[in-house]
């Protein structure tokens, strides 16, 4: 956690607060993205188009 902070360049609480959080900003995801080097939104896009495969509706019920 102290790697990730200094690289966030937030403190521990801040962090945590992330991960305690049902939802990011787009901004701070793609800070997460870049410090782990991993592409959330690749994910994230995975799930939409899944999603969009799956269902005609627009309800979004799915993220409460």
């Amino acid at each position: 956690m102290k790697w990730f902070c200094e690289q966030m360049h937030c403190h521990r609480n801040t962090a945590y607060g992330i991960f305690e959080r049902a939802w990011v900003d787009s901004y701070t995801l793609m800070k997460i993205s870049i410090i782990l080097d991993y592409d959330f939104f690749a994910d994230l896009s995975v799930y939409y188009s899944n999603y969009k495969k799956q269902s005609n509706s627009t309800d979004l019920q799915c993220f409460k």
